[in-house]
């Protein structure tokens, strides 16, 4: 079962710039990412939580961003499928701890 909420804060400094703060989180449970419910194929229950924050200039034409997502470096398999006649199973785990940076200007 999914659950999401984030959480947006706006703070305005002597009228000069405009700082926004954003904290995302999504909880996930336990479930199997096959129609056979492979035990090796099973994702536990997740936490997940992407952050990030903005300044933007007076003039609200320039917005500079840092931000990260799974900043608890959660690791877990996305998908997968058993291939028992050739003994193989396999995976694909999802993106780890992400950090990002942007610079965006309007004309």
């Amino acid at each position: 079962m999914p659950f999401g909420g984030d959480d947006l804060a706006i703070w305005i400094v002597h009228d000069i710039i405009r700082i926004f703060r954003k904290v995302a989180y999504s909880y996930t449970s336990h479930m199997f990412n096959d129609v056979q419910n492979t035990p090796l194929l099973a994702r536990p229950d997740v936490n997940m939580v992407d952050l990030s924050g903005s300044i933007i200039s007076p003039s609200g034409k320039t917005t500079f961003t840092v931000g990260g997502t799974n900043v608890t470096d959660k690791r877990f398999v996305t998908t997968g499928q058993p291939q028992i006649a050739g003994g193989v199973i396999f995976g694909t785990y999802n993106a780890p701890r992400e950090w990002y940076a942007t610079l965006g200007v309007k004309y």
